[in-house]
């Protein structure tokens, strides 16, 4: 039997989020995992959510809030980016602080014969690049052409997408964490490598619980706010 990919992104500490989304993807029988950036930020949950994926993930790469842990550009972030930054960092253990600033900003390999090629923003820009729906297919057949690459894995804008090109698919994995595509739901995509086909799944969780515990840890309001509606 052909192996099944799960993609996840953007998990942003939230960790009810990220515990649906696993449970979803057990179920499934995927049994590997790809994290296309952004462990941290906005939410309540940075250790744990770092040792999860540590945890389940065969690979692993940078986010731009993973990698602002240094604050060496903090002034990209909106005001409650950046006390949710703050706020991450003086809570991180050390060791998982290193960890994140050392992630790599790409990945590219082999899965069962497909070459693949992920990054958290896009090939040109891999951590502040927003990819979008609407994005011309000129740009996409551009990448996979100069990455050789049979897939084209992306997240960083929270909106999930999948796009079959001749020159192959092109994914956003959407977040699992905060979606902003109008669906609070978690998002995670199911990679079907021999087919070169995804799908989008969706999964509830207990949104109440993670805005509560955003709240309760005196971060940003509208944090917790938007979680509800998928903005």
């Amino acid at each position: 039997m052909p192996e099944k990919i799960a993609i996840i992104s953007d998990v942003h500490s939230n960790l009810h989020a990220l515990e649906a989304v696993l449970k979803d993807i057990r179920q499934k029988d995927c049994k590997t995992i790809l994290f296309a950036g952004d462990v941290v930020g906005y939410g309540a949950f940075p250790n744990e959510c770092c040792e999860k994926l540590q945890e389940v993930c065969k690979i692993i790469i940078q986010g731009n809030h993973d990698a602002n842990l240094d604050f060496k550009r903090l002034d990209w972030f909106n005001p409650d980016a950046q006390e949710a930054l703050r706020w991450t960092e003086a809570r991180l253990t050390r060791p998982l602080k290193s960890w994140l600033l050392g992630l790599p900003k790409e990945w590219q390999g082999e899965i069962t014969g497909r070459k693949i090629y992920m990054t958290h923003g896009s090939p040109d820009d891999p951590l502040y690049a927003y990819v979008m729906p609407n994005t011309d297919p000129k740009l996409f057949g551009r990448w996979l052409n100069e990455k050789r690459a049979n897939v084209l894995i992306m997240g960083h804008t929270h909106i999930p997408f999948v796009r079959k090109l001749t020159q192959g698919l092109i994914i956003n994995a959407g977040s699992v964490g905060q979606p902003r595509d109008g669906d609070p739901r978690a998002c995670w995509i199911e990679l079907d490598l021999e087919k070169l086909d995804a799908q989008i799944h969706r999964v509830g969780y207990a949104v109440e619980r993670a805005a509560e515990e955003i709240q309760k840890q005196g971060l940003p309001k509208f944090l917790a706010e938007r979680l509800f509606e998928g903005i």
